[in-house]
């Protein structure tokens, strides 16, 4: 079968619609759902992309939890079977559960899946005026069922626009071309929509059993400027036809799909194994019903 074959075969595999080829990622989704429903709080539910050179990931959901309304200590009692279950290692359960405690209460819960892998963030309220000093605003650990430690990642808060700023024309110093062009066409579609520009905007900091790994890379949170996916449609094509992600029909397909789907983040940089990509958040809503249709 010829290379572009195999290629095509293998992202329709990879699909959004492609649900069934996804049965890691879904039993885990089901177990997210389930502890969600079981507080009795609500959630909300997003959709992810994640684009690399000859890669794209669409098996991808977050969960998101607010605790104001929950006491911390059932919470602490309830979290360690879902871990469980989710093949977390113990050591790094205990790690986690642990940073809840420490400085400021956590006001969302984040449960997180990319294909076999699982995420947990706490996320901390963005502070009332411009920290002074290093600001965490998410705490994330990552790990695959089998691993033997779980990767720990701080997202550490810009301090000014200024720092922003930087951090953005530092990180697409080491970008292809079509990520620069989706950064400024988000910088214009902000300027359209009268929503000062940058946005917030945090660095991720990732170690692996205390070490840093090579990860570089940057989130920007664009929720603000009320923008559906579509908006951003010309640099996508671009960045799939220079990434070889596939016939353009896919991301017509996809775009045709989701394109009205509001975006909440983008984050871009090097990921741990030194490969470049690309990470849209789109589509959340608030979850009114277990096991709905997402």
């Amino acid at each position: 079968m010829p290379y572009w074959m195999n290629l095509l075969m293998s992202l329709l595999a990879n699909f959004p619609v492609s649900d069934a080829s996804h049965a890691a990622t879904y039993r885990h989704l089901a177990l997210m759902r389930e502890f969600a429903e079981a507080l009795g709080h609500g959630h909300f539910e997003e959709r992810s992309d994640k684009w690399r050179p000859a890669q794209w990931s669409s098996a991808r959901r977050l969960v998101g939890i607010p605790l104001q309304q929950l006491d911390m200590s059932q919470l602490q009692k309830r979290l360690p079977t879902l871990l469980e279950s989710l093949g977390m290692p113990s050591r790094d359960q205990g790690n986690f559960l642990a940073a809840s405690q420490c400085g400021q209460r956590p006001h969302y819960l984040h449960l997180g899946v990319e294909e076999q892998r699982c995420k947990v963030y706490w996320e901390t309220p963005m502070p009332s005026a411009p920290p002074t000093q290093r600001f965490s605003l998410y705490r994330a650990w990552k790990w695959q069922a089998g691993e033997p430690a779980a990767d720990c990642s701080d997202y550490v808060l810009a301090c000014s626009a200024e720092e922003a700023r930087r951090w953005i024309n530092d990180q697409l110093k080491d970008m292809p071309e079509p990520l620069g062009d989706l950064v400024e066409h988000l910088e214009i579609q902000f300027a359209l929509k009268q929503v000062s520009w940058p946005p917030i905007s945090v660095r991720i900091e990732e170690h692996r059993l205390g070490q840093a790994t090579p990860r570089h890379s940057i989130n920007l949170h664009v929720h603000a400027a009320q923008m559906p996916l579509g908006r951003i449609a010309g640099p996508l094509f671009g960045l799939a036809r220079h990434w070889q992600l596939g016939p353009r029909m896919l991301v017509q397909r996809w775009l045709g799909r989701y394109g009205d789907k509001l975006l909440s983040n983008i984050s871009l940089g090097v990921d741990h194994l030194g490969r470049p990509f690309f990470t849209c958040y789109y589509g959340g809503h608030v979850a009114k019903r277990p096991n709905q249709e997402y």
